[in-house]
C-alpha cells in the first residue's frame, strides 16, 4: 500500500482500531498490524521468514509469500539478516521480537471492518460530547457560585467584625 492510497492513510490515522481488528479478528500481532507497503492488498506484515526468495531470470530475486509477489530485488540474493533488514525497512516484512507467522489476509477483507469501526468509534465519540459539555456547564456554574458568594462572605465577616469592635467600645 503506498503513501498516496487513501486507505493507507486513514488506517494510519486510526492505527489503533486496526490494530484491535487485526489482533482479535485474526490472531495478528499489533506490531504487524500494517498493510504491506508494496501490495495494497494484503493487510497485514509478515515475518521476513516468511518470504521465501525465487530467483528468476535475469538478475532479480523475487519475495515470495504464499505465491504472491511482495518484493523484487536486484540480483541472485539469498534469505540473509541484511536483505531481511532492508525489506523490513522498505516496509515489506517484519524482524525482530514478537514477530509471528501469520497467515495472508486480504485488506478487501479488514477493510470494512476497519470503517465500521471508525464509524462506531466516531459515534461514540459524540455521543460523549454532550456529557462532557454538561459536566464543563456544571463545572462552571459551581465556580459561578463561589465566586458569587465570596463578596457576600467578605461582607458578613466585616460585619461580623465591626459588630464584634462596637461590642468591645461600649
Amino acid at each position: 500500500m503506498t503513501a498516496v492510497d487513501p486507505r493507507f492513510q486513514q488506517i494510519r490515522a486510526k492505527l489503533h482500531i486496526y490494530q484491535e481488528i487485526a489482533q482479535h479478528d485474526y490472531d495478528v500481532p499489533p506490531r504487524q498490524a500494517l498493510p504491506v507497503a508494496s501490495q495494497p492488498d494484503i493487510a497485514f506484515r509478515p515475518s521476513c521468514n516468511q518470504l521465501e526468495p525465487v530467483w528468476e531470470p535475469g538478475s532479480s530475486t523475487a519475495w515470495v509469500w504464499q505465491r504472491e509477489i511482495l518484493y523484487q530485488t536486484a540480483g541472485e540474493s539469498l534469505a540473509t539478516d541484511e536483505i531481511f533488514a532492508d525489506l523490513a525497512a522498505a516496509g515489506v516484512c517484519l524482524i525482530g521480537s514478537n514477530i509471528q507467522d501469520i497467515p495472508l489476509v486480504p485488506t478487501d477483507e479488514v477493510f470494512p471492518k476497519f470503517q465500521q469501526a471508525v464509524s462506531a468509534s466516531a459515534a461514540n465519540d459524540q455521543a460523549a460530547q454532550p456529557a462532557a459539555g454538561f459536566a464543563i456547564a456544571l463545572q462552571n456554574q459551581w465556580a459561578l457560585f463561589v465566586w458569587a458568594t465570596l463578596p457576600l462572605l467578605a461582607i458578613g465577616a466585616l460585619m461580623a467584625f465591626l459588630g464584634h469592635r462596637s461590642s468591645l467600645k461600649g
